[in-house]
């Protein structure tokens, strides 16, 4: 009967007051492996008691007490991490929600950082997920700023988007700057999400005002600012690299020049391709990690953050792979959205797959730097990005960089709740924290693809079993097809 009605709530949007209905029962994990993501060393034989919403004790098997009436679930040759952040997501717009809010769930990804939407939006998702929709915990930006839009645009225009997106407010001058973050903050924004049109004086104006009133803001680097200067101006976290290459890579600006006219060139396409091809090997292989040692710097000395959604790029360099193609998620997501991913004609596939090697390098040469990388997908409807699982994808990717597995871990978990001011509650497995969990089947250092061997979930203190999990899969699952059918 539980296992239904948590189908039934997710599927119809009914707050789940009634899930987790035993929440005042101990909930006892007994005799795991814990991995707390302090960067302690694994406790195997541990127990974990969890009352209501909050671990009240933690320690070795032969000493933790079990409260008489627990509901027990058996740890051994199993593995508990904290539960996963997304810190990049795009889930409050289009119906979204919908199939991403279950998927994250079922992928012990329990908070996202909402990364821009409509601030209606926005207030009904938060009304609903206080009444108990099933969703992660959310921080969220509203409106993006951004420069101006052109008439009618919709999406970011052939190159450097200026501005982009219907939910974004183009600012103009410092005094419109000021407005603009004031009633954002007013709407009770939890962040001010910068975009890449800004101009270098709403960009300083914007981040003079949100520093004023003591709100974070991050985002993309404007095209008219530096990576230097927009540490330097307080942004909180770069998304997808952004600037890092072009600052990083003597003669950067000449190559995008000379690119753009072969481009216009008018020459025979198969002459165009190989030419650009060949620009860009020669333009990436002068990127420099001693000409980006100033920026470096700057990011550590600013404790400026990296999101780097690898997991974008790489999607976009698998359009074509029959393999990826035929990944069996696809099912979760609409197919209006699947639509868009089709390969590219106008997209050299040996380009993107340049570009994402090289954006797999330069995380790895931050990371060993010492500037804090953290997890995030852009999870909206990017090619191959499936919510939820590809936070795990994104983990294996961050392996792959560099990262320990560990420290990929880190990434989506202590990392992101020192990040966003919520180390007291959450990220670490500690006495008193909240108990959002992960219990895994296989250890997730020895392979970062055990992330994915989901056995529960612990959310808020709430436990969801497997069957659980799969429900809200089958859920989302509807969900996209309810999706698909609409006009």
């Amino acid at each position: 009967m539980r296992i239904d009605l948590i189908a039934l709530v997710v599927a119809l949007g009914a707050p789940t007051s009634l899930v987790g209905q035993l929440a005042e029962t101990p909930l006892v994990i007994r005799d795991v492996t814990l991995i707390d993501a302090s960067g302690a060393p694994p406790a195997p034989h541990t127990t974990l008691v969890i009352r209501e919403q909050r671990i009240t004790a933690l320690g070795p098997t032969s000493e933790v007490a079990i409260p008489d009436g627990s509901r027990i679930i058996e740890g051994r040759d199993r593995f508990v991490i904290p539960g996963l952040w997304d810190l990049h997501v795009h889930a409050m717009r289009e119906g979204r929600s919908a199939w991403h809010f279950p998927l994250y769930l079922a992928n012990g990804v329990t908070g996202v950082r909402e990364m821009g939407t409509f601030l209606d939006s926005l207030d009904s998702w938060r009304a609903r997920l206080a009444a108990g929709y099933p969703g992660p915990r959310i921080v969220a930006a509203g409106h993006i700023v951004d420069g101006p839009r052109p008439p009618g645009a919709v999406r970011p225009p052939p190159g450097r988007p200026t501005p982009a997106w219907v939910f974004a407010i183009p600012i103009t001058s410092s005094d419109q700057a000021r407005v603009v973050v004031d009633s954002l903050i007013r709407h009770r924004v939890d962040f001010i999400k910068v975009y890449s049109g800004l101009s270098r004086e709403a960009y300083l104006a914007v981040a003079k005002a949100a520093h004023a009133r003591g709100v974070p803001f991050a985002g993309h680097v404007p095209d008219a600012i530096t990576p230097i200067e927009a540490a330097e101006a307080g942004q909180r976290s770069i998304e997808h690299l952004t600037g890092i290459l072009e600052v990083c890579t003597p003669g950067a600006s000449d190559v995008e020049a000379q690119v753009m006219d072969l481009l216009g060139s008018g020459l025979p396409a198969d002459s165009v391709r190989a030419a650009v091809q060949e620009l860009v090997r020669d333009g990436l292989a002068a990127y420099s990690l001693e000409h980006c040692a100033p920026t470096i710097e700057s990011f550590i000395v600013n404790q400026t953050r990296h999101v780097p959604t690898l997991v974008v790029l790489r999607g976009h360099a698998q359009a074509s792979d029959p393999a990826v193609i035929a990944d069996p998620r696809r099912r979760y997501i609409p197919d209006k959205i699947v639509s868009r991913w089709e390969p590219r004609h106008d997209v050299d596939d040996a380009i993107i797959e340049m570009m994402y090697d090289k954006r797999v390098e330069i995380v790895g040469d931050l990371h060993r730097s010492g500037v804090t990388i953290l997890a995030g997908t852009d999870a909206s409807d990017e090619t191959n990005v499936f919510p939820g699982f590809s936070l795990h994808d994104e983990l294996a990717l961050l392996v792959d960089a560099g990262l320990e597995p560990l420290e990929a871990i880190q990434a989506a978990t202590s990392s992101p709740a020192n990040f966003l001011g919520h180390a007291d509650s959450l990220g670490t497995i500690e006495v008193g924290k909240l108990a959002d969990l992960v219990l895994l089947d296989a250890d997730p250092l020895a392979d970062i693809r055990n992330t994915q061997r989901i056995a529960a979930v612990v959310f808020n203190g709430k436990l969801l079993g497997r069957n659980d999990l799969d429900a809200l899969l089958a859920a989302a699952e509807t969900a996209a097809r309810r999706q698909a059918e609409e006009p």
